[in-house]
């Protein structure tokens, strides 16, 4: 629903077709019926998150996909400030923000956005309130990969609060993504190639001939965790090596958004 929302956001954008926008908000309230709400007893970094369905309490995350649900009522809102339902947007942009991302990151010693919530306890979970997290997906026993996409994407939407909302604070956060990518992590090791240093080997795989070739500008599947969500980086694996498109995609959309905010609007924080 989330992507549902930024492509019919854009789709107006694009035409000046209100049907889009309709859509667009429509999808909107929907999403947001899945937004975890704050309650008295809740914990921060345990709510504002969202479900995986209607009848699924699971929080949602799909690695290649990113965090759309984010990125959608962000666009939603650039496009429509001015309609009735903004502050609905706003709310949860901020709940998502400010009641998920921030409190989990702030525990990590990179401020790296959590790969998601679970219900239940998990291996390698830590607690937060009456939810646990790991920053990895877990290793499984025939397919897991690193957090590239995650964590870029969680900066994309991130950077687009921080433009869209002037809060300086979220630049931060958007911009500890990226350099978790390029090298600030426990391996001092950048996963974009091209950038940064210790650049591991990178996967070359046996599906295509030629190989796989050296590509300055891709972007490895990231760091991954273990069973007890420690960061693991293993030179030519699929799981952590391998250039995969969504990594790639969400990595170069953070910079564009992150040189848009340095450029834009460092002015109005300056001035502030």
């Amino acid at each position: 629903m989330g992507g549902a929302v930024a492509a019919l956001t854009q789709l107006y954008r694009a035409t000046g077709n209100k049907e889009h926008l309709d859509k667009a908000v429509a999808y909107a309230d929907s999403l947001m019926q899945l937004q975890e709400k704050p309650t008295r007893s809740s914990a921060p970094g345990s709510r504002g998150y969202f479900k995986t369905f209607y009848n699924n309490d699971e929080p949602n995350n799909v690695i290649a996909s990113g965090q759309w649900q984010l990125i959608g009522l962000c666009l939603l809102y650039e496009q429509a400030k001015d309609h009735h339902d903004a502050k609905l947007w706003v709310d949860a942009i901020r709940a998502y923000i400010g009641e998920y991302l921030e409190p989990i990151a702030a525990r990590t010693t990179f401020n790296m956005a959590p790969f998601k919530l679970y219900l239940t306890d998990v291996q390698g979970g830590k607690r937060v309130g009456d939810r646990w997290y790991r920053n990895f997906m877990p290793p499984g026993s025939h397919w897991w990969v690193g957090n590239n996409a995650n964590i870029a994407s969680a900066g994309v939407g991130v950077a687009m609060a921080a433009r869209l909302l002037g809060n300086k604070a979220l630049m931060t956060l958007a911009q500890n993504q990226l350099d978790f990518i390029i090298g600030r992590n426990p391996f001092n090791a950048s996963t974009f190639v091209g950038v940064g240093y210790n650049v591991p080997q990178y996967m070359i795989g046996g599906e295509f001939y030629p190989p796989t070739p050296y590509i300055p500008g891709a972007v490895f599947n990231g760091l991954g965790g273990d069973e007890d969500d420690k960061a693991i980086l293993v030179p030519s694996s699929y799981n952590t090596c391998e250039y995969w498109t969504p990594m790639v995609v969400f990595t170069l959309w953070l910079m564009l958004e992150l040189r848009g905010i340095s450029e834009d609007y460092i002015k109005l924080f300056v001035n502030k």
